[in-house]
């Protein structure tokens, strides 16, 4: 074989490998018809989601929770590969890695405890697990809102980084959000979803529909 034709196979080769990589890089989505959508049962809550969505354990902030932030089976991820994702975190309202907080309240049961800060202080650690988290490349937080969900009052945070890649011209720029919101005086509840930023406006449909039918069971104090 010549020089010249194996310097034309290896430049289709490579052709052919950015072609691929450009497709996995921006795969096209759209909105599952509603055949493609199942019911899932969790411990704490039920939700429809999308059947190509796979449930499984939490990703976020497995590394770099803090000690009263540790992983627990109520969480649960919905997942359509990496870059895809949401999830639902149930977190105790109060520092429980220090006990004088507890011991506090059940000596003082008349103390005014500020809920709100304590919800953004929880909302805060999520966006700090991220931000700290090093896979999470070039981590921005772009807008925080207080926004209502199915009569819920919580605190929203809308954010981008940038997946990395290999050959930086892969790099996948990535937008999600988090919400944060009261269930109880004990308890808050995170929702997590991102997405390729290509995508958003498709997947933002889809966000909404799985946040729209999630339901918590009594067992897990819903509001």
């Amino acid at each position: 074989m010549t020089i010249w034709a194996i310097r034309t196979l290896w430049i289709l080769g490579a052709l052919a490998l950015i072609a691929e990589m450009f497709l996995l890089a921006n795969p096209r989505y759209r909105v599952p018809a509603p055949s493609e959508w199942e019911t899932f049962e969790a411990r704490r809550f039920s939700i429809r989601k999308p059947k190509r969505f796979r449930a499984g354990d939490v990703q976020f902030g497995r590394l770099f929770a803090l000690p009263d932030l540790a992983l627990a089976s109520d969480d649960v991820g919905f997942y359509r590969g990496r870059r895809t994702g949401f999830e639902v975190y149930f977190r105790p309202l109060l520092d429980t890695s220090n006990p004088l907080n507890q011991l506090t309240l059940q000596n003082n049961p008349n103390v005014q405890v500020d809920f709100a800060a304590l919800m953004r202080k929880r909302h805060d650690e999520r966006i700090a697990a991220l931000r700290d988290d090093p896979s999470y490349v070039n981590f921005r937080e772009l807008k925080r809102s207080l926004v209502t969900v199915r009569g819920v009052r919580g605190i929203r945070s809308d954010y981008e980084y940038v997946l990395p890649h290999p050959i930086p011209l892969f790099n996948m720029p990535v937008h999600g959000y988090v919400f944060t919101a009261l269930l109880s005086e004990r308890e808050v509840i995170h929702i997590h979803a991102y997405c390729p930023t290509s995508s958003y406006d498709a997947y933002q449909q889809v966000f909404d529909q799985m946040l729209g039918t999630l339901t918590l069971k009594k067992e897990g104090g819903a509001p």
